[in-house]
């Protein structure tokens, strides 16, 4: 996995480290990307010039490559605003020291373990310290075990429970959801267990991977999942916004909320204009 850098960005790789890492998984329901996409598109119109910013791009043979029109707001004074959007984007929130990365191809069939093991080693390369991935899962094939207990839960790392002082799990956060960890047999592998944690939870995407990859390699790792239904996941994608928005402790200037914010409580989140069609035109009122 290579990081390519924007044009207008005047940084390095060097600058990442001591960064946590934030992407989604492609998995069921696009809950992941469309979540990360409110999160981003909030950001990017935050009246902080120094807030965010689209800092490079990163290659890989094991997701397809693709090119859309810019799919965020900017204001008009962030004059280097992107004419394209690309596969895999990678954002900086420097003051925060926080990466996001919106991916929006899937994973090539049978490279699933080759990306996540590619990331991590790119990942730790860079001096980054964890990595949180933001997925959604198949309400339909919810065991028993997942039926009684709240439609978001987490996964935690057992290198991100060792260190539970600092901010790169926001531990007081977590805890409100349900966990997905379980006590499990020490005598059992490693594959095995991670085999475990993740039976009851399908459609997760590269998650229980990522989940694998980072526990080999003694690195953070946390996992917040939502169960849901395809279809219009709007109301669920910003939801699941603002729970990534409180995690991180973001912040947005009051003076950046205009009309267009959608209110869910705290915070404001601001919804990308390329989702106006994004379930098709809405049906005429006149039929009803």
């Amino acid at each position: 996995m290579e990081f390519h850098p924007r044009f207008d960005w005047d940084d390095d790789e060097s600058s990442f480290v001591d960064h946590i890492l934030i992407l989604p998984s492609v998995s069921y329901a696009n809950i992941g990307q469309l979540a990360i996409d409110c999160v981003l598109n909030t950001l990017l119109n935050a009246k902080e010039n120094d807030s965010i910013q689209l800092v490079g791009y990163l290659s890989t043979d094991a997701v397809p490559p693709m090119a859309g029109s810019c799919a965020f707001m900017y204001p008009a004074n962030k004059t280097t605003a992107p004419s394209l959007t690309v596969n895999l984007e990678l954002y900086q929130f420097k003051s925060k020291r926080q990466l996001i990365l919106q991916q929006r191809t899937p994973i090539l069939s049978g490279k699933s373990l080759q990306f996540a093991t590619d990331l991590v080693h790119w990942a730790m390369k860079c001096g980054i310290l964890g990595v949180y991935v933001v997925a959604g899962a198949n309400d339909m094939l919810q065991s028993d075990a997942l039926q009684s207990s709240q439609a978001v839960f987490t996964t935690i790392g057992h290198v991100e429970i060792r260190n539970e002082n600092s901010l790169l799990h926001n531990h007081s956060f977590l805890e409100q959801f349900s966990s997905k960890d379980t006590t499990l047999e020490e005598n059992l592998c490693l594959k095995s267990r991670i085999q475990m944690k993740w039976k009851d939870v399908k459609g997760t995407g590269i998650a229980p991977f990522l989940a694998y990859v980072t526990e080999q390699r003694e690195m953070a790792f946390a996992a917040l999942i939502m169960v849901c239904a395809e279809g219009d996941n709007v109301r669920e994608a910003v939801l699941m916004a603002t729970y990534v928005w409180s995690f991180l402790e973001l912040a947005v200037d009051s003076e950046s909320k205009g009309p267009e914010f959608l209110h869910n409580n705290e915070p404001s989140i601001r919804l990308p204009p390329s989702w106006c069609q994004m379930f098709g035109s809405e049906p005429n009122r006149a039929l009803y």
